[in-house]
């Protein structure tokens, strides 16, 4: 499981609000025994993995306006949300023994479903050391930066992958095994993850989240596919707003 994808709604409200909440605690590994050890196969993958990509939809919902009454609100891991639209992520993460190092996310919105006026910004969103920072626009071109208030789903320092949950009996899928594990999201809402991992390196390749709830509670989902660069880039500089 990937660290922080079990996380309680958090709301972000840039230059109007700010929320946060606290992480609901990694449940013990349980089920299957195979299950279990192909997820620490994974985690001891991690440790040489120095940087990762990932694309990733679903995860995050957002709205963001540029202009004199600049404003950026985002939503991970509570699908739908009223005011917001859904974005497709771009993110690296560079990693040291397994923990991150710095991670940068570029935010794509939805296009307008409509012709008229409608503005949807992309952001770009970075955690390191030195804190947490957002600016519109993307990795190639975006305006200075601002400091972002509220969390993130990766923390800087911590492991991005940790073995928790119920997991069931690996599946084969060509020369890629498949491992399926269910956990805690919320205190009212469960997680069902199908994760596709490389049989010789044991990395990461695609997740599928499936998150439900109580009855009547609107499920939702999010998937992601994984990528390993030959090279670490350079971290983002941050050049903050005056």
């Amino acid at each position: 499981m990937r660290i922080g994808r079990h996380t309680p709604v958090v709301v972000v409200l840039i230059a109007v609000l700010v929320g946060a909440a606290s992480a609901f605690a990694v449940p013990a590994p349980t089920g299957r025994a195979s299950g279990i050890a192909l997820a620490r196969a994974v985690q001891r993958a991690y440790q040489h993995v120095r940087v990762q990509s990932y694309a990733e939809h679903g995860f995050v919902w957002m709205s963001a306006v540029e202009g004199k009454s600049s404003a950026f609100r985002w939503i991970y891991g509570a699908g739908p949300s009223p005011g917001l639209y859904p974005a497709t992520e771009h993110a690296v993460l560079a990693l040291s023994h397994g923990r991150l190092s710095w991670w940068r996310d570029d935010l794509t919105p939805a296009p307008c479903p409509t012709a008229g006026l409608c503005a949807r910004v992309p952001v770009e969103l970075v955690a390191e050391a030195g804190g947490l920072f957002y600016a519109f626009g993307g990795a190639k071109q975006h305006s200075c930066y601002a400091h972002l208030t509220g969390t993130t789903p990766v923390v800087v320092g911590k492991p991005v992958w940790f073995v928790g949950g119920d997991f069931k009996t690996p599946t084969h899928s060509g020369s890629n095994e498949l491992l399926t594990s269910t956990y805690p999201w919320s205190k009212t809402q469960s997680a069902t993850e199908l994760d596709t991992i490389a049989s010789g390196s044991h990395r990461l390749l695609k997740s599928h989240v499936e998150i439900a709830g109580p009855t009547g509670a609107t499920p939702f989902s999010y998937s992601a596919s994984y990528g390993y660069p030959a090279r670490v880039p350079p971290p983002p500089h941050i050049n903050l707003c005056a």
